[in-house]
């Protein structure tokens, strides 16, 4: 079958395109009255009648600042051709959020917040590819060490390899050591409660380029990766990019959580919780193996140099955590792998 046009694609949703930039994932299109429209294409796996499902809830919520899907000439939120799902939504104004700025992730973090409370009772959203906050952290640590193994035993096969070998060990013991001292009963119940209860949605990639800012405005894009899980996990998320963004610096961290507790206040509990799951090193794991994967949206000189900037970071981030650990936590932070271990 030949390939879809982008013009094609407009004509099944009842709009006539005259122009298009074509990128990696999606493109970016135009009608004759120079409106604005962004094309997608999903795989047959992916169920798009449940993120309908889910953006019909939050809108009806009352939370608009998110994408929307236009129906096509049949009603249906994709069109069905090449073996593909296509959908349409209207272009979101602005550009992406600076984690770097406190007042724009203290904005980031709000509308996340008000999300989330959007983002509730949507049970029928719930699908195969649900994995709860824990199993995502476990499931990442058992995949560093299978990568960490391939790359210790064939270094020069990429550069990427060789630093994953060269540094793998320690980001493993410090994995290791985080799951270790984390309070796991608590986490999961909170989980369980969100799941459960609430049948709670998280967004799960709440990287920079998903929120838009637009002068006061913040919208979320991206919800691909929703899953009914702990919603609190994508603060972690949050606060852990914006901490890497500020250069460790806490009070950008403590900005953003305040800001997020505005809208969506946490109990004593989940607060406390947040801390230990910084320790995890999601963040450089999340690098490391999407640059080795080859994974789309991941450039492995870009992924090498945010590696070597966060290794140069390390005595930074263990004295932020410490000082989150006494505010958060109200504890002195867990002593660090080595002592871990002889332990």
């Amino acid at each position: 079958m030949a390939r879809v046009t982008w013009r094609e694609v407009g004509n099944a949703f009842g709009l006539h395109l005259v122009a298009a930039r074509e990128t990696e994932k999606v493109a970016f299109a135009e009608d004759a009255d120079g409106r604005a429209y962004v094309l997608k294409a999903y795989s047959l796996r992916f169920s798009i009648d449940h993120l309908h499902q889910l953006l019909s809830r939050v809108h009806a919520n009352g939370f608009r600042r998110t994408i929307t899907l236009l129906p096509a000439r049949d009603g249906k939120p994709y069109w069905e051709a090449d073996g593909r799902r296509w959908v349409v939504m209207p272009c979101l104004p602005g550009r992406p959020a600076n984690y770097g700025k406190k007042s724009e992730v203290a904005r980031v973090a709000e509308t996340l917040a008000t999300f989330h409370r959007a983002a509730v009772h949507v049970w029928s959203c719930r699908h195969g590819r649900d994995v709860p906050y824990l199993s995502r952290l476990t499931d990442r640590y058992w995949e560093y060490l299978r990568v960490y193994r391939q790359a210790s035993a064939h270094p020069g096969k990429s550069p990427v390899a060789r630093w994953i070998a060269e540094t793998g060990a320690v980001i493993l013991r410090e994995a290791e050591t985080a799951l270790a001292v984390l309070p796991v009963p608590i986490l999961m119940a909170y989980n369980q409660r969100d799941v459960g209860l609430f049948g709670a949605v998280a967004h799960h990639d709440v990287a920079r380029h998903n929120f838009l800012v637009d002068g006061h405005d913040v919208y979320l894009l991206d919800l691909d990766a929703f899953g009914i899980d702990w919603q609190a996990g994508d603060l972690v998320q949050l606060l852990s990019r914006a901490l890497w963004d500020a250069r460790w610096r806490p009070d950008v961290g403590l900005v953003a959580a305040a800001a997020y507790e505005r809208v969506r206040p946490l109990d004593p509990g989940e607060r406390r919780l947040i801390p230990y799951l910084l320790r995890f090193p999601a963040d450089e794991m999340r690098e490391a193996l999407g640059a080795w994967r080859g994974t789309k949206g991941y450039s492995p000189p870009r992924s090498l140099a945010f590696l070597r900037y966060a290794w140069r970071l390390r005595p930074r981030r263990e004295a932020a955590l410490a000082h989150l650990f006494r505010i958060w936590a109200g504890e002195i932070l867990p002593p660090p792998p080595s002592v871990v271990q002889s332990g």
